[in-house]
């Protein structure tokens, strides 16, 4: 006959002896329970590294929007850092989510800032094509050209682009010159 939760059985028209009714107790439940989960973790780990420590005080990037932060001590969890982000919070982060970088965040936080005169406008752009020659995989050509444009207004863009909201850069292609983007 069949089981359900509890060790119950299920309900039957048949006749059933009193025996039967009774629930059965399944030892070594949880000690099965651990066994599969580390047959399970032994293979999930094979594949994996072990990431170096980060030191307090060092820069880092954090996942996702990949803000800069900077590392203000070890949680006592494994592989956990406390980080201070650029707002100020202290916030928890797994090593995974973190990357560690070389840059520190004054010099980035530099080109987001608003530009004086013509000649601070002109080593913006410098900024902006050293970054480009420092990361190659953080921003490809267009965004470069994004940024330029955004930082000198004079400069018009001649074809129409958008940005998405995971921050990729869009050109409408020429056929469809007629309609506006939305």
């Amino acid at each position: 006959m069949e089981q359900i939760l509890f060790s119950r059985m299920c309900k039957t028209k048949l006749p059933v002896t009193a025996e039967l009714l009774m629930p059965k107790i399944h030892p070594d439940v949880r000690e099965k329970l651990k066994k599969r989960q580390e047959y399970g973790r032994k293979y999930y780990d094979q594949g994996t590294k072990q990431l170096k420590e980060l030191e307090e005080g060092m820069y880092d990037h954090s996942s996702k929007s990949w803000s800069h932060g900077q590392i203000h001590s070890k949680h006592a969890s494994p592989r956990s850092y406390i980080i201070e982000n650029e707002e100020g919070n202290l916030i928890r982060r797994n090593r995974v989510d973190l990357k560690s970088s070389r840059n520190s965040p004054s010099i980035k936080a530099g080109i987001h800032s608003e530009p004086s005169d013509d000649s601070g406008n002109e080593s913006k752009m410098n900024d902006v094509s050293n970054t480009l020659a420092t990361n190659d995989n953080t921003i490809n050509t267009d965004q470069a050209a994004g940024l330029a444009n955004n930082m000198n207004p004079d400069i018009t863009v001649t074809e129409k682009t958008y940005v998405t909201r995971s921050g990729r850069t869009v050109k409408q292609p020429r056929s469809l010159g007629d309609y506006h983007l939305a």
